[in-house]
């Protein structure tokens, strides 16, 4: 099952985000209910949340490729009421990202809530 969500989410990326030798493409993984299972929104959930291996193994192919830049794109700070609870969960999350061996170059946590999105670069994995 593992091997066919990733030759399916291959084939999607190459059809949707040709390689070009002059910049990197961005890809924008979101963490929950993405790379991990549930939701989190505190720092113990975060602590906790149980990894999803075979996004996880994905989103490694898809870092390892030359021309793309994998950001790990969530909502999670949205919750901070300080900014000390905002470092703490950025870093919470920094660290559950290495400890579950996911390949990123950049985290960003400011991405901002919504019900659904509405485009045309848009890979949702239930689709796969």
């Amino acid at each position: 099952m593992e091997e066919e969500l990733r030759i399916r989410l291959a084939s999607v990326l190459l059809r949707i985000l040709p390689g070009d030798k002059s910049d990197k493409r961005v890809v924008l993984v979101d963490m929950d209910g993405t790379l991990c299972d549930g939701e989190s929104w505190n720092v113990l959930q975060m602590h906790e949340a149980t990894p999803r291996q075979e996004v996880i193994n994905i989103v490694n192919d898809i870092y390892g490729k030359r021309n793309y830049k994998v950001v790990v794109w969530t909502a999670r700070g949205n919750v901070a009421k300080s900014r000390l609870e905002f470092e703490m969960i950025y870093w919470t999350t920094y660290w559950w990202l290495k400890k579950n061996g996911v390949r990123f170059h950049e985290l960003d946590i400011t991405k901002r809530g919504y019900t659904f999105q509405i485009d045309d670069k848009t890979v949702n994995l239930t689709h796969l």
